[in-house]
């Protein structure tokens, strides 16, 4: 992230911004206070609050790490084929880029943010239980479940769990579900989230599938017409 940053006046790069993010997304990193004083990187602990890695944090690391690994339901990652299927999708270029940098775990979640100490607190502000990183702000925080349990191609959610959004992906194509309506949804929940952060008005969770499926019955339709 220290790219997006202009060594010489030690201001946000917003050209560079805007050609890289996504508008909403653009729009609340240049408004992130910005120190004047070069400070240098420092090791961060993402499954703690404190950034600090604690025995009783790395037990639970690893734990996670080996029932993962022993969950034969999801396949090898082909990282070549999500990037392909991401750009091949009937979505705005926006979403696409949206879907691209949150398998990179580059959306400016408050992980990142606390990574390079703009923000203190990295907890995520819908659930207030866990650390805000992209996997668990667009799919698997608890209080997600009113969107992603609108519809039966969701029906797995509770039954696999997935380290990344890449991950989860991967299984989405091996599967052939809808990646068009996984796209869209995410979108409108990061959205969501970030109108929620600044006290914008947002439509609702409960809305938020519905909105979704009928972006993508617009899109298909206007595809038809051309």
């Amino acid at each position: 992230m220290d790219s997006l940053i202009d060594s010489n006046t030690m201001k946000w790069n917003e050209e560079l911004i805007d050609g890289l993010f996504v508008e909403e997304d653009a729009q609340l990193i240049k408004k992130i206070p910005r120190s004047q004083v070069a400070t240098k990187d420092t090791l961060y602990w993402p499954y703690t609050t404190s950034g600090h890695c604690t025995c009783k944090s790395g037990y639970r690391f690893l734990k996670e790490e080996s029932k993962l690994e022993s969950n034969q339901q999801v396949p090898p990652i082909h990282v070549k084929q999500v990037w392909n299927r991401i750009w091949q999708l009937q979505v705005p270029p926006k979403i696409k880029n949206f879907l691209w940098w949150a398998c990179r775990n580059a959306i400016p979640t408050k992980q990142a943010l606390m990574k390079r100490k703009i923000l203190a607190d990295s907890i995520y502000e819908r659930c207030h239980d866990a650390v805000e990183g992209s996997m668990h702000a667009l799919w698997s925080c608890p209080e997600l479940e009113v969107v992603w349990s609108d519809s039966d191609e969701w029906c797995f959610r509770s039954e696999i769990e997935f380290t990344d959004v890449k991950e989860l992906l991967s299984w989405l194509i091996a599967k052939g579900k809808s990646l068009e309506l996984f796209a869209y949804t995410a979108w409108i929940v990061w959205n969501q989230r970030n109108k929620a952060r600044v006290n914008q008005q947002a439509a609702p969770l409960h809305q938020v599938a519905q909105q979704a499926k009928q972006k993508l019955v617009q899109v298909k339709a206007d595809l038809q017409n051309d």
